[in-house]
Order: C-alpha cells, then structure tokens, then sequence
C-alpha cells in the first residue's frame, strides 16, 4: 500500500490536515462498489454454510389431525370390527443423517467455499481498485494546488512588471508599448488563475466525491512524498515484476480458485449417477389407538438408498456444462494473467518515462529561472528590451507548471505501479476471513 503522507501543509480552521491513507479508508468505507462486493462475498459464504448444513442430521416435528365421515368398520363372523374411529390424531419426531457415501456434499460445500474464497480475493481487487482511484484524486489535487500557487506567483510577477514599466514610462525612460503589453499580459495571468482555480474547485469535488463529503468542501490535505510500501526495486524491471505480480494480485488468486471451483463441478455432476443413502429414525405418537394404529408410541428405524437408473440425459448434460465451466475459467484465468502483465509493464514504462520528464523539467526550471533573471537584469539597467522579460517569465511560468506536472506524474505513475503489482492490497476484511 502507498505510504502515508507525512509531511503537514497548513491546516483550515485547526483541523488536523486528512492524509492519504485517511482518505484511503474513507473511500473504502464511503464505496458502493465495495459494499457490493461485500454483499455478494456474504451470500457466498451463506451459500457455502447452506450446503454445509444439508451434511448435519436433520430433525423435524409434525403433527396431523383429522376427521373421518365416519368410522371404518369391517364385519367378521358376525360381528363387526371397528378398524379406525371417526377421528385420528399422530405426532411425529423424525430424525434424518444423510450418508454422505458418494461425496457428493463433501463436494459440493468445497466448491461453494472455493467461489467464496475466490469472492473474497475479488472483494480485495475492488478495494485496492478504489484505493488507487483515491490515490489519484488525492494526488491531482495537489498538483492543482501547486498549479494555482504558480499561476499566483505568475500573476504577481507581472503585476510587478507593470508596475516597473509603468514608472518608466513615466519618467521618460521607457515606451507605452511595454506598459500595454504588460497591461495584457497581467489579464492573461489573471484569466488563467481562474483557470487554475477552477481545475483546483474540480479536483476538489472528485476526491469529496470518493470521501463522502460535500463537493465544494476545502479539505485541507497533508503532503509529503509517498511511494508503494515493499514493492521491489523498479531495477528488476518487466520479468521480475510481472512474477511479483502473479504471486500478489488478487485478481491471479480469485481466478485460479475459481478454476478449482468449476473443477469440484464435473466431480459433482458426476456423482448424479451415483446411488444416495439416508439413516432416519422416527417415533410416531397416537393418542387415539385403534385396530390400525394399536400402539400409542410406535419407533422406527430406516435405512433408505436412492438408485438413478434414467434421467434422460439430465446428469450427462450437467457434466458438459461442468466441462465448460471449467475451459471457461481457465480462460478467464489466462486473461487475467495477461491483463495483469500488461498493466505491470504499461506502469514501468510510465513510471521511467515520468521520471524521465521529471528531471528534464527540473533542469529546464533551472534553465528559465537563469533567464528570467537575466533578461529582467538587462532591462533594468536598459540594455534590453521588455520583449525579453515578458518571454522569460512566460518560459518561466510553463516551466514551473511542466515540473509540477511531472512531479505528480510520477507520484501517480508509482501507485499505478504499486497497484499493477499487488501492493496496494489491504488486509482482509472480516467477512473475507469467515
């Protein structure tokens, strides 16, 4: 997971600045579509308690009471007996243990704890799926933010400019051209702080978005560098990462679990054509003896077999099914692989070419700063012209938005990175570890 922020910037109203892992678990819990995968890894493993509970002896009362016409009498040698009254009542206890010979709900209750295992993974890819998404927004807010305070700074610069080319003119020394293009270019970079803060307000509400809070609330944000905790050394380049990756992303564990669920299939399908075997032990109670039914208590004990002979086809059609179940998920799995090397090499090409763009911004900061100096030097000693100051310090403002950009870029390109590779994944919940 991407390491805390840990350096404060300055809080509003004296409320501890939100960090990003704070803003992590307020997304995870704010997520609907976490609570989905929530919900469905219950009903799995509810599933998988449903079939369980049919390998458990099963207990049942029932009672009837009913009345007859009239009673039923036979005549014999004269003489009439009665074999039922006109009413008959019957109590019954009846317990049942089905004999689980063929396996059939040993395998049945590990398929259905497999797919749950396999929703449990699932429920850990969303949440690391939400944790980057958060990281981004996260991010992008504070690259806006430094965007505005550049966009301040420019803004102030040519305030100052216009000030100095104004009191030049006005004491014979400089043009009224110089005054109106630093008149123009102060509305520009006013015009473009308002851009700027608008991209600040956007960014702003996206993040509130995944927390919960109100779209237009300022939260104020700690910052500080970040970067994928335990994730191996970015050296190790494609092949190694890619192996990393098979062993840590859940979405690898999801769909091999799945493949072993869809295999516990054919077995299961299979055991249609095998016989079934149940225990039951019942004690029947009639309050109203008669010729039928002599005894108050009577107790039994049975031993039942069910032996499938034709079902038209039914079992062998469920086995081709089961087939392919199981050829379908493993080319899930097979996609989900690939998918997932794909995605670790798109991060590390991402993330070298960001840091690439990195250092090339921060020497052509460096390089613009050098001139913007100098250009502002010559004309106030007047050896040159206010062309040149007004190009330095727009070459000087794209600068510092491109090292902004690319500082970001890269703190963006490292969580895409930690998340291609499966370090971004939280510790289980507690309804994954049921």
């Amino acid at each position: 997971m991407i390491a805390g922020l840990i350096a404060a910037s300055i809080s509003i109203g004296g409320t501890p600045d939100l960090t990003i892992r704070q803003a992590e678990r307020l997304a995870v819990q704010h997520s609907t579509e976490i609570r989905s995968a929530r919900d469905a890894l219950k009903s799995a493993w509810a599933l998988a308690g449903r079939v369980e509970a049919k390998t458990r002896p099963q207990i049942g009362l029932s009672g009837t009471a009913s009345r007859f016409d009239d009673r039923t009498a036979v005549p014999f040698g004269g003489t009439e007996f009665e074999m039922l009254g006109n009413h008959n009542e019957e109590l019954s206890l009846q317990l049942v243990q089905v004999l689980d010979l063929s396996n059939q709900l040993g395998t049945a209750h590990a398929q259905a704890r497999l797919a749950a295992m396999s929703d449990s993974f699932a429920l850990l890819a969303t949440i690391s799926d939400q944790i980057l998404t958060t990281d981004v927004a996260f991010i992008n807010v504070l690259r806006a933010k430094q965007g505005v305070g550049v966009a301040e700074a420019t803004l102030t610069a040519y305030r100052e400019q216009l000030r100095t080319v104004t009191e030049l003119w006005e004491q014979g020394v400089g043009q009224r051209i110089d005054v109106h293009r630093a008149t123009s270019q102060v509305a520009s970079a006013e015009k473009d702080l308002v851009q700027r803060q608008n991209d600040l307000a956007l960014a702003r509400s996206v993040l509130n978005d995944q927390l919960g809070y109100p779209l237009s609330e300022d939260v104020a944000l700690n910052e500080a560098g970040f970067a994928p905790e335990g994730a191996p050394n970015t050296a190790g380049e494609f092949e190694a990462l890619a192996t990393y990756a098979g062993k840590h992303r859940s979405e690898c564990k999801a769909a091999t679990l799945a493949v072993v669920a869809a295999t516990k299939g054919i077995k299961l399908a299979r055991s249609d054509y095998e016989p079934t075997f149940y225990v039951a032990l019942t004690g029947n109670y009639y309050p109203t003896t008669s010729f039928s039914y002599p005894r108050q208590s009577v107790g039994a004990l049975t031993l039942g077999v069910s032996i499938p002979i034709f079902d038209g086809g039914e079992a062998r059609a469920k086995a081709q099914e089961a087939r392919a179940t199981v050829d379908s998920a493993k080319a899930q799995q097979d996609h989900v692989q690939r998918l997932i090397a794909l995605q670790v090499q798109q991060a590390l090409l991402n993330l070298h070419s960001a840091r690439r763009a990195l250092e090339a911004a921060a020497a052509a900061l460096q390089s613009a700063t050098a001139a913007k100096s100098l250009a502002l030097q010559r004309f106030q000693n007047q050896v040159g012209i206010y062309l040149e100051v007004t190009d330095a310090q727009a070459a000087l403002a794209g600068a510092q938005a491109s090292q902004i950009a690319a500082k970001y870029d890269v703190e963006i390109a490292r969580a895409q990175l930690a998340r291609a590779i499966g370090d971004l994944e939280v510790p289980a919940t507690e309804e994954s570890k049921s």
